[in-house]
């Protein structure tokens, strides 16, 4: 993971990939995951992008008011 913070905020970058047998099983757990995440303290915004010509990678951007509510997000369930 990535993280660059700024003045106003932190910024994670994760990529995830799976192999074709399992994107279906990784596309649900991601979505099943997004609302809850966002609803997570300090969490401005939680957003998953396809890579472009990768059908099986995706990239996932959060953005959060603190390190440490970053942290707290790392090391939950």
């Amino acid at each position: 993971m990535n993280r660059q913070p700024t003045t106003s905020k932190i910024t994670s970058v994760e990529n995830v990939s799976a192999s074709p047998v399992k994107l279906k099983e990784l596309v649900m757990t991601i979505t099943s995951l997004l609302d809850p995440i966002r609803r997570e303290q300090g969490c401005r915004s939680y957003r998953c992008f396809r890579v472009t010509g990768e059908k099986d990678s995706f990239v996932l951007i959060g953005e959060w008011e603190t390190l440490s509510d970053w942290d707290r997000h790392v090391h939950s369930e």
